[in-house]
């Protein structure tokens, strides 16, 4: 739910930007993302908000987002969109040989 919403609210940002400033969107001169938490958010009610901070805190220890401290808030660069369930392959150290 997160890494959708952060993705949407990052291709909204480049459409605008590309509207403005015109041109190919292709990539080749693109800076870092940075998407702000309160945007991702905006519009949820607490406990959501708390979930999806949660959310990211296990999308970033997973590689998929870097979370960083800006002066107004926290702020995500989506790394990857590939999800993988840690918990399907893992193994209790007691269990392996």
């Amino acid at each position: 739910m997160l890494l959708e919403s952060a993705m949407a609210s990052s291709e909204e940002i480049k459409k605008k930007r590309k509207q403005s400033f015109g041109g190919d969107d292709n990539g080749s001169n693109e800076q870092t993302q940075l998407l702000d938490f309160d945007i991702v958010t905006r519009g949820c009610t607490q406990s959501d908000i708390c979930r999806m901070f949660l959310a990211s805190l296990s999308l970033a220890n997973s590689g998929n987002l870097k979370i960083e401290e800006g002066m107004d808030g926290y702020q995500f660069e989506i790394v990857s969109d590939k999800v993988e369930n840690p918990m399907e392959t893992y193994r209790a150290p007691s269990t392996v040989e």
